[in-house]
């Protein structure tokens, strides 16, 4: 089945999220600066933050600077979305993903491996509606042995109530 993400908000205002999609065989998918689709009891939505269908995962960007991030066993690229355009991530093998950027300025797709070979980081970049990979390898980092460190005990922490405050509810709708 197929499943739409709404973002909803109980007051009009701009509310950032970070939202995280986990699916077997297929990237980790997050969000970053996803904001409010509508309000909370508001009609549904035309275009919902993400759609989970069985074979792809859609992010429809609603505001500049949407920041989607995939994940695969030890890969990480990242790809900025400019609002009103789409970035579809579908599986092509146990070890591939396709990415589909969809915009205003055009539309490309990549393939990228979810289990690279060796030490190296992808990187996704965007010009002019064309999205295209990179491979670049991942720099080792030194590390040196610990430090120690004298430190003065801190003074005793004094307490004070927090004023109540309405949490935030997240809405999930099943397509009809």
């Amino acid at each position: 089945s197929s499943l739409a993400v709404e973002l909803r908000h109980v007051r009009e205002q701009e509310t950032e999220s970070v939202v995280t999609v986990r699916r077997p065989g297929m990237a980790d998918i997050q969000v970053r600066n996803a904001r409010s689709t509508a309000l909370v009891g508001a009609a549904k939505v035309t275009a919902p933050l993400l759609t989970v269908t069985p074979r792809s995962t859609t992010v429809s960007a609603r505001v500049n600077d949407t920041v989607v991030s995939l994940a695969g066993a030890t890969n990480l690229a990242s790809v900025t979305v400019a609002r009103n355009d789409s970035l579809v991530v579908t599986p092509v093998d146990v070890d591939t993903i396709e990415v589909s950027y969809k915009g205003t300025a055009g539309s490309s797709t990549v393939n990228l491996p979810l289990r690279p070979s060796g030490a190296v980081t992808t990187e996704l970049v965007m010009s002019k509606g064309h999205i295209d990979s990179r491979q670049r390898p991942t720099t080792e980092q030194s590390v040196g042995p610990a430090r120690t460190t004298r430190s003065s005990p801190l003074p005793p922490a004094t307490s004070t109530t927090a004023t109540p405050t309405t949490v935030p509810t997240i809405e999930v709708t099943l397509p009809d």
